[in-house]
C-alpha cells in the first residue's frame, strides 16, 4: 500500500490557547488529541475481533456440513435407484461447501485479519512511544518554569532592594558589555554573533570578507574597525607571515573570551571570575605571609571595602544573569517542544491516515473474499463496495479535527524583561511593537520593514509558481526557528537587507509570518475583536461595501500608531505581491490561501475558550482589507488617526502631571509624620508576573488597548477613488511607556460611546 500524504490539518488543530498572563500551555491539546487516538485504538480492537470471530464461525460451519452427510446403510441395498444418487449429490454438496467456508476463512485471515493486526500493533505502539516522549519534554519545560519564575521573583526583589537603597537608582552603561571600535560602539554579544556568522559562512575567513560583514554597520569605518578587531583580539591571523596590520588577502580565526587573554579581562563574566579568583589568591597568600599585625594591616589597608550600594547592585547584576539564562534556556525549551509537536501531529496525521486506508483495504478485501467464494455473494459484494467508495480518509481525518479541534497553533514567547528597561533590550521576536518602535525610533519594526523590501527585490526574478508560494507554502518549524534565533539576537545591529539577502525568500516570508503570530496581541489588538465580529454579523457583501467601510476606518483611525502603520505596510505589500502572479486562477488561490493563512495575525481573540472556535470574520475582515485598502485607508482616516494620537498625547500629559501631583503630597505628608512614627520597611510585592506579563513601574501613557473614537470628533470619511496604498513612512514614532499596574485611571463618560455610532451611515 502506498505511504499517504498528510494533509498538515493536525498542526494547526491541537494548541491550547495561551492565557496572556501565564506560559505556553502544551499538555491540554495534547490531551485532546491523545484521547482521540485511544479511541482509534479501540476501533481496531473491535474491528479485530469482529474480524476473528467472523474467521472462527467460518472454521466451524466447516468443520460441521460433513457431520451432516453420514453413510446411511439403508440405501446400500438399493443398488443403482435414483434416489440414492440424487441423496448423495446433495451430501457432495455439504462438502464442497465446507470446503469453501473454510477456504473463505483462510483467505480473510490472509488478506485481512493480518493486515489489520499488523497496522493495530504499529499505531498502538507508535503512539504509546509518542505520548511518552512528549510527556518527558513538558515535564521538563515545567521544571524549567519553576527555575526560571525563581529566578525571576529573585531578580525583582534583588532590584526592589537597590531601589529601596537609593529611589532613583538607574543602571550605569558598563563599558564592559559595549565594545568601542573606532568611531562605533558595538554589543559584545551581537559582536560576538555577528562574527561567529561570518565565520560560519566563509571557511577559510578572509580579510575581504570581514570587511564585507562589518562594511554592513561600520560604513567607510569598516577597514579602521577590522584593524581594531586584530588589535584587541577579537581575531587573529593564520596565514604563515604574522603581521599587526590588517590585510584583504589574509586568513583569520575568530577567537573567543577563552582563547584571548584581551578578551578574557574585557568579557564582564570572565573578568569578574578572573578577578575573583586573583583576590581570593592574593588574600590567600596575604594571611598566610602575615606573621604581624602590621602586615595584616597593610593588606586590609590595602583593599578597598565595597559600600553598601555596590554590594546590592552585584547582587542584582548576579540574580539578572541567572534570570536572563534561564529564560533562554525556556525559551530554547518551548521552541524545541513546538518543534516536536508539530513532527508529533504530522505523525499522528499521518497515522491515523494510515489506519483508515488499511481499513478500508481490508473491507474491500473481505467483500472480494465473499464475493470469489460464493457467486451468491455478488450482490453483496456489490452493496459493500458501493460503501466503501463513500469512505473517503482525508474526509475523516478533518471531520475528526472539527470535532476535536483545541485551537489553532499560536506561539507565546517567554521574555527575559529587564527590570528598568523592559523587554526590547535582549530580544526581538514577541516585543511589544510599541517597545520596539520606541527602541529601533521606527514606526515598523526594521525586520519588517527590510523584510518586506527584501522580498519584493526578489519578485520580479521569480516564476509565478514560485510567487504563489512566498506566503503560503508551510516550511518545517526546526528551518524557520533556526532563522529565527539568528535574528533574534541582532539587538543592537540594525538588521539590514544585505543581512536578509543572505536568506532563502520563501523561509524569510515564513520568518516574518511567524514574527507577526508571536507578537502579543493582534495587529487589531484584541478589544477590536468582539466589535469587528459584531460589525460582519448577518451583512451581506453589499453591505460591506457600501455601508460598513467607512466603519472599519474608524476602528483603523483608534489603532496605536506602531499598529495603523504596520498593517498599512503588509496590505501595501500584499497587494504587490499579489499583482506580480500573471495568472489569474493561480492568484486567486494564492490569496485565499494568503487570507486564511493571516487572519489570526490581524485578529484574534484573547480568550481561551472554544467559543470563537468557528468565527468566520477574521477571514471576511481581512479580505475586505486587501480588497478595499484605499477606500479604508483614506487621508481623511490619516488624519484622524493623527488627531487621535495627539489627544492621546494630551491625556497621557495631563495624567503625568496629576501623578506628580499626587507623588509630591504623599511625599509631603509622609515626611510631616516620619517623627512620630518609626519608619516602615519597603512595601513588598508579593504577586510576581511571568516573564512574558511584566509591565514597566514607569509613568503612564496611552495604552495600546485604546477605547473608540467618537466619530462626531472625526473628520468625515469620505470613500475615496480606488489609489495605490502607499508605503509607510520611515520615521521614529513618538516614545511612551505604559501605565503602571497599580495606577487606576477612573474612566470618563464622555469618552465612551455606543458601537451603534459605527454602525450608522455619514
Amino acid at each position: 500500500m502506498p505511504k499517504p500524504n498528510t494533509l498538515h490539518i493536525f498542526q494547526d488543530a491541537f494548541w491550547t490557547p495561551a492565557s496572556p498572563q501565564g506560559l505556553p500551555n502544551f499538555a491540554d491539546g495534547l490531551h485532546v488529541l491523545h484521547n482521540r487516538l485511544a479511541q482509534s485504538i479501540q476501533e481496531n480492537n473491535t474491528i479485530i475481533k469482529y474480524i476473528q470471530r467472523r474467521i472462527q464461525a467460518e472454521e466451524q460451519y466447516a468443520s460441521y456440513l460433513p457431520t451432516d452427510a453420514v453413510h446411511l446403510p439403508l440405501f446400500d441395498d438399493d443398488l443403482g435407484v435414483s434416489l440414492k444418487q440424487c441423496f448423495h449429490m446433495v451430501c457432495n454438496e455439504s462438502l464442497s461447501s465446507a470446503q469453501v467456508h473454510r477456504t473463505r476463512a483462510t483467505n480473510v485471515t490472509a488478506m485481512v485479519l493480518d493486515p489489520v493486526e499488523r497496522m493495530a500493533s504499529k499505531y498502538k505502539s507508535t503512539v504509546e512511544a509518542a505520548k511518552k516522549s512528549a510527556a518527558v519534554l513538558l515535564a521538563k519545560f515545567d521544571s524549567q518554569a519553576k527555575i526560571t519564575l525563581a529566578a525571576q521573583q529573585e531578580y525583582h526583589v534583588k532590584c526592589k532592594k537597590v531601589q529601596a537603597h537609593q529611589p532613583h537608582y538607574r543602571p550605569p552603561p558598563t563599558s564592559a558589555s559595549t565594545v568601542d571600535l573606532a568611531s562605533h560602539t558595538w554589543s559584545r554579544q551581537d559582536l560576538t554573533l555577528l562574527l561567529t556568522r561570518l565565520d560560519q559562512t566563509h571557511q577559510p575567513l578572509l580579510g575581504q570578507h570581514l570587511l564585507d560583514g562589518i562594511g554592513q554597520s561600520a560604513g567607510q569605518d569598516a577597514e579602521a574597525v577590522c584593524q581594531q578587531l586584530l588589535a584587541q583580539g577579537w581575531i587573529t591571523p593564520t596565514t604563515a607571515h604574522f603581521t599587526d596590520s590588517f590585510t584583504v588577502e589574509a586568513t583569520y580565526a575568530v577567537l573567543t573570551s577563552s582563547q584571548s587573554p584581551l578578551l578574557l579581562l574585557a568579557d564582564p563574566l570572565a573578568s569578574d571570575e578572573f578577578v575573583s579568583s586573583s583576590s581570593s589568591s592574593m588574600i590567600s597568600t596575604a594571611s598566610s605571609s602575615a606573621s604581624s599585625p602590621s602586615t595584616f594591616g597593610f593588606w586590609m589597608r590595602r583593599s578597598k571595602q565595597p559600600t553598601s550600594l555596590q554590594d546590592l547592585c552585584q547582587d542584582m547584576n548576579q540574580a539578572d544573569h541567572d534570570y536572563k539564562q534561564a529564560t533562554k534556556l525556556l525559551e530554547s525549551l518551548r521552541l524545541g517542544i513546538e518543534e516536536t509537536l508539530f513532527a508529533h501531529f504530522e505523525e499522528m496525521e499521518l497515522l491515523e491516515l494510515e489506519r483508515i486506508q488499511t481499513l478500508k483495504h481490508a473491507f474491500i478485501s473481505m467483500a472480494a473474499v465473499l464475493s470469489n467464494t460464493i457467486p451468491m455473494y455478488q450482490e453483496t459484494y456489490d452493496q459493500l463496495m458501493l460503501y466503501q467508495e463513500t469512505l473517503h480518509p482525508e474526509k475523516d481525518l478533518k471531520i475528526i479535527v472539527e470535532h476535536t479541534k483545541v485551537g489553532r497553533f499560536c506561539p507565546k514567547p517567554i521574555l527575559y524583561t529587564n527590570f528598568f528597561d523592559g523587554p526590547a533590550t535582549d530580544q526581538i521576536f514577541g516585543v511589544p511593537l510599541e517597545d520596539l518602535a520606541r527602541k529601533e525610533q521606527m514606526p515598523i519594526p526594521l525586520l519588517i520593514s527590510n523584510g518586506l523590501a527584501t522580498i519584493e527585490s526578489h519578485l520580479d526574478t521569480m516564476q509565478d509558481h514560485d510567487r504563489s508560494k512566498l506566503w503560503v507554502h508551510p516550511h518545517p518549524l526546526r528551518t524557520i526557528h533556526k532563522v529565527r534565533n539568528e535574528l533574534n539576537g541582532f539587538t543592537q545591529i540594525p538588521i539590514t537587507m544585505h543581512t536578509l539577502n543572505n536568506y532563502d525568500v520563501s523561509i524569510l516570508s515564513s520568518v516574518l509570518w511567524l514574527y507577526l503570530l508571536e507578537l502579543p496581541e493582534p495587529l487589531t489588538t484584541s478589544e477590536l475583536y468582539d466589535t469587528v465580529k459584531l460589525l460582519y454579523a448577518g451583512s451581506t457583501h453589499h453591505d460591506v461595501v457600501n455601508t460598513h467601510l467607512s466603519s472599519v476606518g474608524n476602528l483603523m483611525a483608534t489603532l496605536p500608531a506602531a499598529n495603523y502603520e504596520l498593517i498599512k505596510a503588509l496590505l501595501y505589500h500584499f497587494q504587490k505581491f499579489l499583482a506580480s502572479i500573471n495568472d489569474d486562477k493561480l492568484r486567486a488561490r494564492t490569496q485565499q490561501s494568503l487570507i486564511h493563512r493571516f487572519a489570526p495575525v490581524f485578529a484574534r481573540s484573547d480568550a481561551s475558550s472554544n467559543q470563537h472556535r468557528h468565527d468566520r470574520h477574521p477571514v471576511r475582515f481581512l479580505k475586505d482589507l486587501l480588497n478595499h485598502a484605499d477606500a479604508i485607508f483614506t487621508d481623511q482616516v490619516d488624519a484622524a488617526h493623527a488627531q487621535h494620537q495627539q489627544r492621546q498625547q494630551v491625556l497621557f500629559q495631563r495624567l503625568s502631571q496629576s501623578q506628580r501631583r499626587s507623588s509630591s503630597s504623599e511625599m509631603t505628608s509622609s515626611s510631616s509624620s516620619e517623627q512620630d512614627r518609626p519608619p516602615l520597611p519597603p512595601k513588598r510585592n508579593n504577586t510576581v508576573s511571568l516573564p512574558t506579563a511584566r509591565r514597566l513601574p514607569l509613568v503612564l501613557a496611552p495604552s495600546s488597548r485604546t477605547l473608540f473614537e467618537d466619530p462626531e470628533e472625526m473628520p468625515p470619511l469620505v470613500t475615496a477613488p480606488s489609489k495605490p496604498l502607499p508605503p509607510s513612512p520611515q520615521q521614529p514614532s513618538p516614545v511612551m511607556v505604559e501605565a503602571p499596574a497599580t495606577m487606576i485611571v477612573e474612566d470618563d463618560d464622555d469618552d465612551h460611546i455606543s458601537l451603534d455610532s459605527f454602525f450608522l451611515g455619514e
